[in-house]
């Protein structure tokens, strides 16, 4: 029976308080890898925390702002103190603002690039600071179906997503001579909170109901089902394993087939 073991890894998970983030912690932590968990939400990121240790595990639970390089690099400096190295960096933490293009102000936009684009930047280059010394390293991104094939309402949110793609493909050439990997997830139609707050602005933008919004997105997916963090969590446990050993670069799909490039 083939199983996936992360005992011994030390991984980071940012955006880690809910959503994608908590599932992504529970599921490497089931797999036996320690886990320094963060978010601006610090009291709930406590708590998943404390959930994460009940595997046996060790955690540590942290608040940290991504687009400061300055928390940044004290989040993973605590983490390797606290935790004694840094094998794998799962970058999760976003916000999204769903808005016509045209009514976009910048100051949204530029909160949009500053999180998800500046933060997995700054998590990516504090991590790296551990990683090359030791020629040893994984790093897990988190784009979006979005970032691969841009939307309606959320061109924002679309264009840090594409840009989170883009900056991994670089990373991996770069960091592929000194054993460092990463990649992207892409989830596709997740209905976190941040997508029920997404289908909320929606409505109130282009007056439609959202519960028949959300079924006809369904209708689009071939395999004819949303998907669940816990989905998007496997993936992520895939990329975290040695299964995964020869793949770097690549931004994997978790989208039912709706986006197949």
């Amino acid at each position: 029976m083939v199983g996936i073991s992360l005992k011994g890894k030390v991984i980071t998970i940012t955006g880690a308080a809910k959503g994608i983030g908590k599932a992504a912690a529970i599921k490497l932590a089931e797999a036996g890898a320690d886990i320094a968990v963060s978010d601006i939400d610090f009291e709930n990121v406590k708590a998943v925390a404390e959930e994460i240790k009940s595997f046996g595990v060790r955690s540590l639970a942290m608040k940290c702002n991504v687009s400061d390089p300055k928390e940044v690099n004290k989040m993973v400096d605590d983490t390797v103190r606290g935790l004694g190295k840094l094998d794998i960096m799962v970058n999760n933490a976003g916000v999204n603002y769903t808005k016509f293009f045209m009514l976009t102000t910048l100051e949204e936009f530029r909160r949009m690039i500053d999180i998800n684009l500046i933060g997995v930047f700054n998590c990516c280059q504090a991590g790296l600071k551990y990683m090359y010394p030791k020629k040893e390293g994984n790093i897990i991104n988190l784009s979006s179906l979005t970032g691969r094939q841009g939307m309606p309402l959320l061109s924002g949110y679309s264009a840090t997503k594409f840009g989170i793609v883009g900056l991994t493909q670089s990373i991996s050439r770069e960091m592929a001579n000194f054993n460092i990997r990463a990649n992207c997830v892409c989830p596709g139609v997740v209905r976190t909170e941040m997508w029920e707050n997404t289908l909320i602005n929606m409505e109130k933008e282009v007056k439609f109901n959202r519960d028949t919004f959300w079924k006809n997105q369904i209708a689009q997916i071939p395999l004819k089902r949303p998907q669940t963090c816990d989905d998007i969590a496997n993936a992520i446990l895939f990329l975290a394993s040695d299964l995964s050993k020869e793949i770097t670069g690549q931004s994997l799909g978790i989208n039912g087939g709706q986006i197949t490039i």
